[in-house]
């Protein structure tokens, strides 16, 4: 695996205004996203505490200048894989046949 595989990465989505209407519209880009991350194999983490609090909102603002309004901020990433693991004990010792 290459070293910039196994690196997290930040994306930052954005709408036109603050407004209704751009809450929806960029929603559905999170989920649209989101889909296609998840089929490519990459976890995605909303961090919506970043414009949520006035002074890293301000600062995201900044980082993006005068193209939108930032939403939440993605933390994407190869998740390790899952290891199946049902949590059953074997049938000969949940079952009494005495």
């Amino acid at each position: 695996m290459l070293l910039a595989e196994r690196r997290a990465t930040f994306a930052l989505l954005y709408g036109h205004a603050d407004e209704p209407e751009d809450w929806l519209r960029t929603g559905e880009a999170l989920s649209a996203g989101w889909l296609t991350a998840t089929a490519a194999g990459v976890s995605v983490l909303p961090l919506s505490a970043v414009v949520e609090v006035v002074a890293t909102r301000q600062a995201a603002q900044i980082m993006i200048g005068c193209v939108g309004c930032p939403c939440p901020l993605l933390h994407l990433g190869r998740a390790a894989a899952a290891q199946l693991d049902p949590r059953r004990l074997p049938t000969a010792q949940t079952i009494d046949r005495s």
